[in-house]
């Protein structure tokens, strides 16, 4: 017997009459009751940050809002010393950047399955993400790869993940970035505990920019969204200030610019997963917090604020006063800040820890050539970079010409990328 792939999701069987697969498909598997107790096992013993993005609710609603073709969730039935195993992902593009800073000037796309919660909801099981590649690549012939964000780095199941991968081969395996501090706030009972982890001339400071941005902006209010009602008026509010943003200038398009993301809050907002923010004065939204909450973590996911109030701090006054409501009202455990640096974090975590992401993708030419093109930027800008940082490079914002030349030999000594996985 062959085992379902999403398209004939109707033919699942329950848990305990699984075939024998390593490793099954389907769409409609959460509706198995046997099923949803094994997977709320699984989380209930689960300490991992993204464990939201691996529940079911969030699966329930990803096939409540998006197209089936998009969604897989691999199966691995009970067996002798594991219990059953979920590996739910969701496929969207996959963007090989080629960045310098804040700009990206190309990027190479790729169709991607991306692994919710960013690692196999397994136990016990070495070979099940080898298993999940292995039946990916036979099925579904249109992925060029499987993206894994967020694994714990010294994930003590890695190793035996990685070996299998590797033995098996027709993969490539990439790590984009290498390992990156992922910020985390660990929420006390009061929000005064949490701010006497500070100093007081940090927490005059913070106290300070609350105050001189009340002054610029009277009737200063910060709004919890997380009814469906306040969806729409929040997801105007948040697009028009995310058109004034850096990093829609710099980058494109934030998360919450998405045609379909008021579809989507609804959906979060009727499972009780919504907790977003706007700051606000009058009818004027100065900054966003696009968030959500579910098994003790607040996941602060996409930001932003009017980039001309920088100068007074609107996003630094939001986070503040975000954490205030956080303790007060349906306090999680942690406020996830999310993987990458930035100043904010230090700021404002009290916790850093170090995650890695990884890009699995099929063992192609044109993977390869991909992979190589942009580990030769990578190696490029490491060369480059120093430079940059050099006195002699700039002079008054303007390279010399003896930077140029400098910057040129670089470049023209920089070996071709290796074309291997």
């Amino acid at each position: 017997m062959s085992a379902p792939s999403s398209a004939s999701a109707s033919a699942f069987a329950p848990v305990a009459t699984l075939p024998a697969s390593p490793v099954v498909f389907s769409r409609a598997a959460a509706t198995d009751r046997q099923l949803m107790q094994g997977w709320d096992g699984l989380l209930s013993d689960s300490g991992h940050v993204y464990r939201i993005y691996q529940s079911p609710e969030w699966w329930n609603h990803l096939v409540a809002t998006r197209p089936a073709d998009d969604l897989l969730l691999g199966v691995l039935p009970a067996a002798d010393g594991a219990e059953v195993g979920v590996v739910p992902m969701d496929v969207q593009r996959y963007p090989l950047a080629f960045s310098l800073g804040r700009w990206t000037f190309a990027s190479l796309k790729l169709r991607a399955a991306h692994l919710l919660g960013g690692a196999p909801l397994v136990a016990g099981r070495p070979q099940a993400l080898a298993d999940v590649v292995e039946r990916l690549w036979r099925e579904r012939p249109d992925l060029d790869a499987l993206f894994l964000k967020g694994i714990p780095a010294g994930c003590s199941a890695w190793a035996g993940w990685e070996a299998q991968l590797r033995q098996r081969g027709g993969s490539l395996l990439y790590s984009e970035h290498g390992r990156r501090p992922l910020y985390t706030i660990a929420l006390p009972d009061s929000f005064d505990a949490y701010l006497a982890r500070f100093g007081s001339k940090k927490r005059y400071n913070l106290r300070r920019q609350v105050r001189v941005l009340e002054e610029q902006m009277p009737g200063l209010e910060l709004v919890r969204v997380d009814a469906e009602e306040q969806v729409a008026e929040f997801v105007r509010q948040a697009q028009h200030i995310a058109k004034r943003t850096w990093q829609h200038q710099a980058i494109g398009p934030l998360g919450i610019e998405r045609d379909d993301i008021a579809v989507r809050l609804a959906d979060l907002a009727r499972r009780g997963l919504l907790r977003s923010y706007v700051l606000r004065s009058g009818g004027r939204a100065l900054a966003f917090v696009l968030g959500y909450q579910g098994r003790g973590v607040f996941h602060y996911a996409d930001i932003g604020h009017d980039a001309e109030l920088s100068k007074f701090s609107p996003g630094t006054v939001l986070l503040y006063r975000l954490i205030e409501d956080l303790i007060a009202h349906r306090r999680p455990q942690t406020l996830n800040f999310g993987i990458g640096v930035s100043e904010y974090k230090r700021q404002f975590a009290t916790e850093v820890r170090e995650e890695t992401s990884l890009l699995i993708l099929r063992d192609t030419l044109r993977n390869r050539l991909r992979v190589g093109l942009h580990r030769g930027w990578r190696g490029l800008l490491a060369r480059v970079k120093p430079l940059l940082r050099r006195p002699k490079l700039v002079l008054a914002g303007v390279l010399t010409h003896e930077a140029v030349y400098e910057l040129v030999g670089t470049v023209v000594n920089t070996s071709l990328p290796v074309l291997a996985g």
